[in-house]
């Protein structure tokens, strides 16, 4: 039988293990994140572009005002990512840290969101144990450190799931629908 005691130092011992997986995530993520990986990709560079001129001009690369749908390399990247890194790469600039910030956070988000999925369906230990499972999964943590669109996505999907177990179901259709958008 659980004590109120050992309820205490569970919620503690989660606690504190939540704190240092978003601690030892960040560092993860965020050291030396415009050197690596070497070099950017060329939809990284596509995305950063369009971003900045976006922030600029109101334009893409095309010429296109604020569109819905981005033209780039003979296809169509969808708006969400693009618009929502504009922020990041007017701050840090056109280069890998500006470009790749927002795929960072959103992994560390998509962390975060596990967590409190869990820590509602079962227990606040096995939220932090299975936080630090997705921190070191091997599918998910290379296409953290890039700035890809589907980081963005699996961020978004876990958010909409978060809100809907915590049965703020309105919200939760604006995540789902930040997923599709990016």
């Amino acid at each position: 039988m659980e004590t109120p005691h050992s309820k205490l130092v569970n919620f503690r011992l989660s606690k504190y293990l939540i704190l240092f997986f978003i601690v030892v995530g960040l560092f993860l993520r965020l050291y030396k994140l415009g050197l690596v990986p070497t070099g950017l990709v060329r939809d990284e560079v596509s995305s950063g572009y369009n971003s900045w001129l976006v922030s600029k001009t109101g334009k893409d690369e095309w010429g296109e005002k604020l569109p819905l749908h981005f033209r780039a390399f003979g296809e169509w990247k969808l708006p969400g990512h693009l618009y929502l890194q504009i922020p990041f790469v007017r701050l840090f600039g056109l280069n890998g840290v500006g470009i790749r910030m927002l795929s960072a956070l959103a992994g560390i988000g998509s962390v975060f969101c596990w967590y409190l999925i869990w820590s509602e369906k079962e227990n606040k230990l096995t939220g932090a144990i299975g936080s630090l499972f997705l921190l070191f999964s091997f599918w998910i943590f290379p296409i953290i450190r890039i700035g890809f669109q589907p980081n963005l996505a699996v961020f978004f999907f876990l958010l909409g799931w978060m809100l809907w177990v915590k049965k703020k179901y309105y919200w939760s259709t604006f995540a789902f629908l930040g997923a599709v958008y990016t």
